[in-house]
């Protein structure tokens, strides 16, 4: 949406301070966790990105993109975050000294909260509907000649 605006420029401060942060997270990160620290550090500069792209970049381009934040922050960020609930409820056990197994009854139990917040948190019923045409559309089998 920025390049519509020509205003790309904007974006550049919210883009270097993520990747500044990102690479240096990751490496320090990664000397003590190992491959969590990168995700971590990953993770640490993706959210600097976010907090820059609300802080500068959305008010650079305001009189051109009118979305509100909050409204951007809840349908953009947090309604898609919702998938994550069943995963971050799970993370205790996890992380736990034990180092739980995955069960089958645990396993089930996760996917379909992850699949049923997935749902109903952030598809639309447009999107919803889509999806449950699309089984139909693709097991439809050419008509026999006879």
């Amino acid at each position: 949406m920025i390049g519509a605006t020509g205003r790309q420029g904007a974006a550049i401060a919210a883009v270097i301070s993520e990747s500044i942060v990102n690479l240096g997270g990751s490496i320090y990160l990664a000397s003590r966790f190992g491959a969590i620290g990168v995700a971590l550090g990953t993770l640490l500069g993706s959210a600097v990105s976010m907090i820059a792209h609300f802080a500068v970049t959305m008010r650079l381009t305001q009189p051109t993109i009118t979305i509100r934040r909050g409204q951007l922050f809840l349908r953009g960020l947090m309604q898609p975050a919702m998938i994550a609930i069943p995963s971050l409820l799970l993370l205790p056990l996890w992380w736990s000294p034990a180092r739980m197994t995955l069960s089958p009854g645990v396993a089930a139990s996760w996917a379909l909260a992850t699949l049923a917040s997935s749902w109903f948190c952030a598809l639309n019923a447009k999107e919803r509907d889509a999806l449950i045409r699309l089984p139909k559309h693709r097991l439809m089998l050419p008509s026999s000649p006879y």
